[in-house]
């Protein structure tokens, strides 16, 4: 079974965790008797966060003693749902046991790098509280250094334990997947909307975006659109833009918006410096890149200090240098990329509207 994980209430996590393990049991079991224990642990755990909602829901006019004597009057079970609750891991462990028949249950929970710090905690902490006695195996997906990094910012004030400490205490066989080739990941995205990308766009989604499917992905449907846009003869007059004037080649022009398709995904500083100065990418591709000595450098940062952070972004520096040259078009100059900027903002607060 497979279950994702979206931010929410600490008790709405560890619930969903278990309701979604003990719902598949159900569904699957073939002996009534299981799935009747199964329900029970299923009602008890729900109740029990029923229970703490009753007083959010109230706006705080029910106290936790009013709410106490409420769900006696109104729940006559009660007392089984407690000792459901106190004697959780036991009764779970055994509806595991024979369910699996004395085997293992394996339980995929996937994307648990996009949940909030604390949430991730939730769900790392209910995995070992409430059902770490069962015959349970667990496999986590997330990004391990994101979670890490999530973990450590949580315990910084509280605890002296690194989030890959945290990790260790939890994760017994880590296993970490290889990154995809560029090639295979080049196929999955060859449809319609790649046909106009050239070996030149190819290098950039390569370089820029390293690997990344997610982000192959967005970079493609973005593409797609804003070249749907500025081929439309129309948006010049309905959008007071000057895109369709063009200055540069129709080959060109597809080169330089899909760089800047990469500046905005993955280089986000230098896209919002080159939005406010257009002339940076050609200060940086043939006054930086190719200056003769320190001292040429020197010069070009006092004149545009704002540069100093690209170039010492070796990450950056390193996307340039590879996606420029007698292979790529000519570094574009100030009138040959503000329409297209312009174009590519239009997209970008479009997307946000929509979303």
């Amino acid at each position: 079974m497979r279950h994702k994980f979206r931010n929410g209430a600490k008790e709405d996590l560890w619930n969903a965790l278990i309701q979604s393990i003990l719902f598949h049991i159900i569904e699957e079991a073939n002996n009534n008797e299981l799935s009747k224990q199964a329900k029970e642990l299923a009602k008890s755990t729900a109740w029990l966060l029923l229970k703490k909602g009753i007083n959010t829901l109230s706006y705080g006019i029910l106290s936790e003693e009013n709410i106490e004597n409420i769900t006696q009057k109104l729940v006559k079970q009660d007392e089984m749902h407690y000792r459901h609750i106190n004697n959780f891991e036991e009764d779970f462990s055994k509806v595991v046991d024979q369910f699996t028949g004395n085997g293992k249950l394996v339980v995929f929970i996937d994307d648990l790098d996009r949940c909030l710090p604390e949430n991730a905690i939730t769900v790392l902490e209910s995995l070992k509280l409430f059902i770490g006695d069962a015959r349970c195996v667990f496999i986590l997906g997330m990004d391990h250094l994101i979670v890490e990094q999530g973990l450590e910012i949580r315990f910084s004030e509280k605890i002296k334990m690194s989030g890959r400490d945290y990790l260790d205490k939890i994760v017994q066989v880590p296993f970490f997947l290889p990154p995809v080739p560029f090639r295979k990941l080049k196929d999955s995205l060859k449809v319609s909307k790649t046909a106009n990308f050239d070996s030149k766009i190819w290098k950039l989604i390569e370089y820029g975006l390293e690997g990344n499917p997610r982000k192959s992905k967005r970079f493609v449907n973005s593409s797609y659109l804003l070249n749907q846009i500025i081929t439309n003869r129309n948006i010049d007059e309905a959008l007071d833009i000057n895109i369709s004037n063009r200055f540069v080649s129709e080959e060109n022009q597809k080169f330089y918006l899909a760089k800047l398709l990469i500046f905005q995904m993955t280089f986000l500083d230098f896209y919002l410096y080159l939005k406010q100065h257009p002339d940076a990418w050609y200060i940086y591709g043939e006054k930086l890149i190719k200056a003769n000595s320190l001292e040429d450098r020197k010069r070009i940062f006092e004149e545009y200090p704002g540069m100093v952070n690209f170039w010492e972004d070796l990450r950056f520096k390193n996307f340039m240098e590879k996606t420029q040259g007698e292979n790529f078009p000519d570094t574009p100059l100030r009138d040959e990329i503000e329409p297209l900027i312009q174009a590519i903002s239009l997209v970008s607060d479009s997307s946000k509207m929509k979303s």
